[in-house]
C-alpha cells in the first residue's frame, strides 16, 4: 500500500498550505495554520490570543476557538 492510497482522517495534519477549520468536539473547534504564519499572528495578537496548540512535527499551530465561530 502506498502513502497516496491511504485515506487520511479529516482531523489529521495535512501538508496543504493555508488556514484550515477542524471540528474538534463539543466545546471547541480549531483553526490550523503553518507555524511561520502562526508565529507572526501571535506576535501581533500578544496576550489577546486564544489558546494555541503547537504541533512541531507538522510545523503547525492550532487556535482553539468556540464551536461555530469560524
Amino acid at each position: 500500500m502506498t502513502e497516496s492510497s491511504v485515506e487520511w482522517p479529516t482531523w489529521l495534519a495535512s501538508i496543504q498550505r493555508g488556514v484550515e477549520t477542524l471540528p474538534c468536539g463539543r466545546w471547541f473547534d480549531a483553526v490550523r495554520v503553518l507555524a511561520v504564519d502562526g508565529e507572526r499572528a501571535l506576535a501581533e495578537l500578544g496576550l489577546v490570543s486564544a489558546g494555541v496548540v503547537e504541533d512541531q512535527g507538522a510545523g503547525t499551530l492550532c487556535w482553539l476557538v468556540p464551536v461555530g465561530v469560524v
